[in-house]
């Protein structure tokens, strides 16, 4: 019995997967460094599919939002209008399927 050679053909392509997968999240780094996040505030509520005007202390209207939790496979959208202005106190939200969520406003 001789000694085999070890194969490390299949190494090749996990060191390719784990440099692609850290390429993407240094995208997202610095794709979340360039937002506004000098204010913020955080909020948890339940949003269903009918549009729910909320309230915030930002003292200006909201430069965008991130859904940082949710109980529920669902899709969180902003509805414009009204309630946008230069001194908005309130945002407006809507989802596709009833869910808890944990938003931050900026």
């Amino acid at each position: 019995m001789g000694l085999r050679t070890p194969s490390f053909s299949g190494e090749s392509s996990k060191i390719e997967s784990v440099a692609m997968l850290s390429n993407s999240i240094k995208r997202v780094v610095e794709w979340l460094q360039k937002l506004p996040f000098s204010t913020y505030q955080i909020l948890d509520m339940t949003l269903t599919t009918t549009k729910i005007k909320i309230p915030h202390s930002l003292k200006r209207t909201p430069k965008g939002f991130l859904v940082l939790d949710r109980d529920a496979n669902a899709v969180v959208y902003q509805i414009r209008g009204a309630d946008d202005g230069p001194n908005a106190q309130y945002i407006s939200l809507i989802s596709s399927a009833t869910v808890t969520v944990k938003i931050m406003l900026f």
